[in-house]
């Protein structure tokens, strides 16, 4: 068993208030406490690795559906790149009205949210992420947005 235990520090509000987190994952985190308006998470070094390949999944899952182009959930995209610390999300879109696709209103959030924790269990105080969003051939840039909370 691993003994080695490690802190990941979570700001309050950038993915969420704080004082409102319950521990839905206690095998992993060995316990936590708020420390001047930070979440502490302890963990085992083992377990915030395994954490970070999980965060960074969500991301490569969603890139394989999108290139399928088999599930509802993608048919919006024509493609999606992402920089591999997950910074920046460059979302190539089949239409200009993107904004009005109701499953994207549900898929990026999700996508944005691990990014995030992904972003901080690497250790990252202030994260941050870029999402672009291109038209499917590339030839018009609809909008670019810079997030940093959720």
């Amino acid at each position: 068993m691993e003994k080695e235990l490690c802190e990941v520090k979570i700001p309050n509000g950038v993915v969420g208030d704080i004082h409102s987190f319950r521990n839905y994952d206690p095998l992993r985190i060995k316990r936590y406490a708020i420390q001047q308006e930070q979440l502490c998470l302890v963990m085992t070094e083992k377990d915030r690795r395994q954490a970070l390949e999980e965060f960074k999944q969500i991301s490569y899952t969603f890139y394989d559906a999108v290139q399928a182009q088999q599930l509802p959930e993608a048919m919006a995209y024509s493609n999606v790149i992402f920089e591999d610390e997950l910074t920046v999300f460059t979302f190539y879109m089949k239409k200009a009205n993107y904004k009005a696709d109701l499953l994207t209103a549900i898929i990026e959030p999700t996508l944005l949210l691990d990014a995030f924790y992904y972003q901080l269990y690497r250790g990252i105080t202030t994260p941050q992420i870029t999402v672009r969003y291109v038209a499917a051939d590339g030839s018009r840039v609809y909008d670019i947005q810079t997030h940093y909370h959720i």
